[in-house]
C-alpha cells in the first residue's frame, strides 16, 4: 500500500507528535508499506536551514516544502507561529497514493491541507494528536472561522483516529463518532523492558521522576503543580528525591520557584539527557509524575515508556493515557478540574484549560504521590509488561492503523 503522510513538523525536530509519526513510519515499513512523510522545512525554532527538499530516512522518503514568509505568519498569529506552506497542500494533487494520512496537532494548517485533499481521490484519514488553538489577532472572528472548517475537515474524512476513546468522548458525537477509531499510541519494547530494571531498588530512598520540555508551550504539563506538591508529601522514614528532566526558557523560572522550597536540597534539575540516560532513568526510577492541565496533552507517552520499564506513575485523568494506566492498574490517575475532568465539550474550542484548575490540586498530587511510593507494585509489574508486550508496541499500533486504511480502499 501506498501511504503519504503529512504533518506540520517532522525530523530533525523530534517532538511527542513527531515521534509517532516516525515510529508509525518505521512501523508501516517493515509491514512491507511504501511511506512517504510530506513536512515543511521549518524546525519550529530555525527557518532557515539546509534540509534537503528530499531525502530517504528509515526506508522511507520525506518531502519538504517552503513556508510562506515569517512576518506574514505573524501578522496573523499573536503569540506563536505556525508554519504554513501552501506548496505543502497543493502537492495532494500531484501525488497518487493509496491513502492520505493527514496529522493534526496544529489547528488551521491542517484544515488547509485538508481543503486541498479533497484534489485527490485518494481516501483522507485525520489522526487527531490533540487540538491546538493559536491566538489570532483577529480571535473571535478566526475562532469562528476556524471552527467552521474543522468541521468541514473532520466531516470531509474518511475516518478518524484519536490517541483515547477519552478524546473521542470528549470532543465527537452524533454520525461522526461512527467512524472515530481510538489507538493507544506504543513503546519501543527493546529499549523500555523489565529486564533492564535494577534488582531491589531503594526501600529508605524513593526517586521520582517529571519528564518535559521546560518552556511555555509546556507548561501545561503540570510541573508547576508537582513543584507546590512535593512539599506536602510525607516524607518520614523516606529519603524523596524529585528528578526533573528537560531544559527550555521556563528552566529559570522553575529553578527559582525551588529554591523557595523546603525541598530544595532534594530536587534536580538534570536538564537534556541522552535517549540511552533517558532510559537510565526510567529503570532507576520509583514514580514518575505527570499532572498535566490541559488537554494538549493528548495522551501523555513518557508514562507509557515509563510503565513499560516497570515503573508506576502518577497522572492526570485528562491525559489518554490515563486510560492505559487504569488498564495495566500500575498507576494513581488525579483530577486538576474535579467532576469536569470527563466533561464532554460543547464546541471545539471549548477547553476544561480555560477553567480553573483545583485550589487543593497540588494536595492531591502529594496525596497521590504518598500512596504510590508506599504501595507495593511488584504483581502488577509483572503483569503491566505482559500486556505492554501484547497491546501496546509501534508494530500493534501500525496494524491496527493498516486496518482502517485497508478498509479504506
Amino acid at each position: 500500500m501506498n501511504i503519504d503522510i503529512y504533518s506540520t513538523y517532522y525530523l530533525p525536530r523530534l517532538g511527542g507528535v513527531e515521534n509517532a509519526i516516525l515510529q508509525l513510519s518505521n512501523a508501516l515499513v517493515k509491514l512491507d508499506h511504501d511511506v512517504s512523510i510530506h513536512t515543511t522545512r521549518d524546525l519550529g525554532y530555525r527557518r532557515k536551514n539546509n534540509l534537503p527538499s528530499r531525502e530517504a530516512l528509515h526506508g522511507h522518503v520525506v518531502y519538504r516544502y517552503p513556508c510562506i514568509p515569517l512576518k506574514l505568519e505573524r501578522l496573523l498569529m499573536k503569540k506563536q507561529s505556525v508554519p504554513i506552506s501552501l506548496s505543502l497542500a497543493t502537492s495532494m494533487a500531484k501525488i497518487n497514493p493509496d491513502v492520505i494520512n493527514i496529522h493534526v496537532p496544529h489547528q488551521g494548517v491542517a484544515e488547509i491541507n485538508a481543503f486541498f485533499a479533497r484534489m485527490n481521490p485518494a481516501p483522507m484519514i485525520l489522526t487527531i494528536h490533540n487540538f491546538e488553538v493559536y491566538g489570532s489577532r483577529l480571535e473571535k472572528l478566526a475562532y469562528r472561522l476556524l471552527g467552521i472548517a474543522t468541521k468541514m475537515m473532520v466531516n470531509r474524512a474518511s475516518s478518524i483516529i484519536v490517541s483515547s476513546t477519552l478524546f473521542k468522548n470528549r470532543y465527537f458525537r452524533g454520525k461522526l463518532r461512527s467512524k472515530i477509531h481510538p489507538i493507544h499510541y506504543g513503546v519501543d519494547t527493546k529499549r523500555f523492558n523489565m529486564d533492564k530494571r535494577p534488582r531491589g531498588l531503594h526501600v529508605d530512598e524513593k526517586k521520582i521522576l517529571f519528564v518535559s520540555v521546560l518552556d511555555d508551550a509546556h507548561k501545561y504539563k503540570g510541573l508547576e503543580w508537582l513543584l507546590k506538591a512535593i512539599p506536602h508529601v510525607d516524607t518520614t522514614g523516606i529519603n524523596l528525591k524529585l528528578k526533573i528532566i528537560g531544559s527550555g526558557a521556563l528552566k529559570e523560572h522553575y529553578e527559582k520557584m525551588v529554591a523557595r522550597s523546603s525541598m530544595a536540597n532534594d530536587i534536580a534539575f538534570l536538564g537534556r539527557v541522552s535517549d540511552l540516560e533517558l532510559e537510565k532513568l526510567y529503570h532507576e526510577s520509583d514514580l514518575l509524575v505527570l499532572p498535566s492541565i490541559s488537554e494538549l496533552e493528548g495522551f501523555g507517552l513518557v508514562a507509557l515508556e515509563a510503565m513499560a520499564s516497570g515503573t508506576p506513575v502518577v497522572v492526570s485523568d485528562i491525559c489518554g493515557v490515563s486510560e492505559v494506566v487504569k488498564h495495566l492498574n500500575f498507576g494513581i490517575t488525579v483530577s486538576p478540574f474535579g467532576r469536569d475532568s470527563g466533561k464532554r465539550l460543547q464546541h471545539w474550542f471549548d477547553r476544561l484549560s480555560d477553567r480553573p484548575v483545583e485550589e487543593d490540586y497540588d494536595k492531591q498530587i502529594a496525596k497521590a504521590i504518598e500512596k504510590a511510593i508506599h504501595h507495593d507494585w511488584a504483581n502488577q509489574r509483572v503483569a503491566c509488561a505482559d500486556i505492554i508486550k501484547q497491546e501496546y508496541t509501534w508494530e500493534k499500533y501500525a496494524e491496527k492503523h493498516v486496518e482502517i486504511f485497508s478498509s479504506m480502499k
